[in-house]
């Protein structure tokens, strides 16, 4: 669960007498930067595959934080200065969060009339407390197709969720793997910190995207004799992938693209 923490932060620029030089990117700006691209990339193929999935679900494109997930909370709470343990991660471009206003960094008070920041904490890097969270927001969008919060500030308000294919998008730090769970697409930090253009890496997405369609994590765990091959599962989800991309308004052809260089070192493709 670590890897769903994001939010959108701005690199320094720190001006010289003269001359104005960019620092170095901190680890943390590399994650959100990370973790921002996948949700906008993944928020653009699961909406457009709305009807193509068997569990499609309301989805808002909305990505939390909690600080208490890191090892050293006090330190991630002043990097990002932010008083309370829960914030906005990042929200996906054209997403209902984004048309109600809610932006990254924005700190969340209150969650259908509950206030996420007192929720008891075992410890440091406690992941459960996000998870749970993340959980009584999907149940909200599922049983009413809304869902109600409320920033430092402001009252509650009720976003309505739009239809998605459903998966969570995770990050996987100092990693070049790309796998999907039947619930979650999870993408290493070096493809979306490389220079892969995003029709490339929106291939990339798509194809973990479609294995949840397919179901193939379940036919996986068929009888070995009807189980199909991993080289088989492979092909159908290459082949759906240009589909959903063009789908989201992806060009095809950056699957091309993307199996020339990368397709031979990858496990499938």
């Amino acid at each position: 669960m670590r890897a769903l923490r994001c939010t959108l932060l701005l690199l320094v620029l720190t001006a010289a007498p003269a001359i104005a030089q960019q620092t170095e990117p901190t680890p943390l700006e590399r994650q959100v930067w990370a973790d921002r691209r996948l949700l906008d990339i993944g928020w653009k193929l699961a909406r457009a595959s709305a009807d193509l999935c068997p569990d499609a679900r309301p989805a808002i494109g909305l990505m939390l934080r909690d600080v208490r997930g890191w090892a050293a909370p006090d330190a991630v709470r002043e990097a990002f200065g932010q008083k309370r343990d829960f914030a906005v991660q990042a929200v996906a471009s054209n997403s209902p969060a984004m048309r109600a206003g809610i932006a990254a960094g924005d700190e969340i008070v209150s969650l259908e009339g509950r206030d996420p920041n007192t929720l008891p904490a075992e410890d440091n890097r406690d992941w459960k407390r996000l998870y749970d969270v993340n959980e009584t927001i999907e149940a909200r969008l599922r049983s009413s197709g809304a869902v109600a919060i409320a920033r430092s500030g402001e009252d509650e308000r009720r976003i309505a969720g739009e239809p998605a294919c459903y998966a969570r998008f995770e990050v996987i730090q100092d990693s070049d793997r790309a796998a999907s769970t039947g619930l979650r697409v999870r993408i290493g930090d070096r493809w979306l910190a490389g220079d892969i253009a995003d029709d490339g890496l929106a291939f990339l997405v798509a194809h973990e995207l479609a294995h949840n369609i397919l179901k193939h994590r379940l036919r996986r765990e068929l009888p070995r004799r009807k189980r199909p091959s991993s080289r088989d599962v492979e092909r159908e989800a290459d082949r759906l992938a240009p589909w959903l991309m063009a789908r989201a308004g992806y060009d095809p052809a950056g699957a091309v693209a993307f199996l020339e260089k990368h397709g031979p070192g990858q496990d499938g493709f």
